[in-house]
């Protein structure tokens, strides 16, 4: 009678109890009470005599007994199909979510790519008009970190054979400084096609970024104006660091003239002027390549020696010393640099533009613009 009012709360225990080792225990005693009640009514009965009674309700407690076990075996199952439905749909939801997630990705990379090409052609050509000047080599990097970039270069002609450059870094990443680039250009194409002078558009270009700063950005950046028949150089430099002249197989920093554009309202600018000579070159290029990293994460700067000094200014004075006649374009050294460096990835730690005016040492090659 015991075994049998135990037996009647399996299927309490079975439901109380969510653990599987409840339900095994409560499955295992009820076929323990029935291996008892089969082996009674088989091995005891004959040799004893019992009322038709008793051996009634002996058969009948072991018929409930084993529909316990059946209802116990069959809500233990249940339960473990329930609990394995549960993590398949658990499953199913992440992989629907994941699915959801990587088509939003490649949607906002196709967007990416839309925007890169868009932001592209915000790039000036080598202008047209430097044909008349065979003497001078004018030469661009421009390698986005992933598909937008933060940095850019600008190009005009003006009166009296002037060539107008222009090459910027606005501070941060990605999309925001992408756009704040490509409206950088926006301001750039009436200054630059002006009367106005160095200074004056140096002043003008700070005064827009600075209200243009929505985000704080700034623009680290420099402007140069050449004279093409004087081979005459003014320039200023608003807080970009990587920027040399090129001359008897030494690559000089351009001096500093101010902080970076839009960090004040107001900010004073100095004029610097350098005579080119023959063989010449001028150079200007953002810090991604200083910041480029190989495959053991080291970047550039911390690896590349050359007498005492290091990164992009050492690779300009080995490049420098090499024959002006069979030594390759500064630009072509550069790219071959970055690949030998960190491989043929084509994924930057940084955003990285270049240009280079090379007077004197090679023919302008227009033929095959970059």
């Amino acid at each position: 009678q015991y075994v049998m009012f135990a037996m009647l709360f399996f299927p309490f225990m079975l439901f109380k109890f969510e653990h599987e080792r409840h339900m095994m225990v409560g499955f295992g005693l009820g076929i323990a009470h029935l291996l008892f009640l089969e082996i009674t009514g088989y091995c005891l009965l004959p040799r004893v005599i019992l009322s038709p009674t008793f051996i009634e309700i002996l058969h009948a407690s072991s018929m409930i007994t084993a529909a316990l076990i059946t209802l116990s075996a069959c809500v233990f199952f249940l339960k473990v199909l329930i609990k394995y439905i549960r993590e398949l749909h658990a499953v199913t939801t992440q992989l629907q979510q994941a699915y959801i997630e990587i088509k939003a990705q490649a949607k906002q990379e196709s967007l990416l790519e839309k925007a890169g090409v868009v932001q592209k052609g915000f790039l000036p050509k080598v202008p047209k008009e430097l044909e008349q000047y065979p003497e001078y080599r004018l030469e661009t990097m421009y390698k986005p970190s992933r598909r937008l970039s933060g940095d850019l270069y600008h190009f005009a002609m003006g009166k009296g054979h002037k060539l107008k450059v222009f090459v910027g870094d606005v501070v941060g990443k990605n999309a925001p400084a992408a756009l704040i680039s490509m409206i950088i250009h926006v301001f750039l194409e009436p200054l630059m096609n002006s009367t106005l002078s160095a200074l004056e558009v140096m002043k003008q270009l700070n005064e827009k970024i600075y209200h243009l700063r929505v985000e704080k950005h700034a623009c680290a950046g420099i402007y140069y104006e050449i004279d093409l028949l004087r081979a005459k150089m003014t320039y200023i430099n608003a807080g970009l660091d990587d920027s040399f002249l090129v001359r008897n197989s030494k690559a000089s920093l351009l001096n500093m003239s101010g902080m970076p554009l839009g960090y004040d309202e107001v900010v004073e600018y100095e004029i610097h002027k350098i005579p080119l000579k023959e063989g010449d070159g001028v150079f200007t290029c953002t810090d991604g390549f200083n910041d480029m990293r190989n495959g053991d994460d080291i970047s550039y700067v911390d690896i590349k020696k050359y007498k005492e000094l290091e990164g992009i200014q050492a690779f300009f004075e080995k490049w420098a010393t090499q024959d002006p006649k069979t030594r390759p374009y500064l630009i072509d050294a550069i790219e071959e640099e970055t690949i030998g460096f960190r491989g043929p990835s084509d994924v930057f730690e940084d955003d990285i533009a270049a240009v280079f005016l090379g007077y004197g040492t090679h023919k302008n090659p227009l033929s095959n613009p970059r």
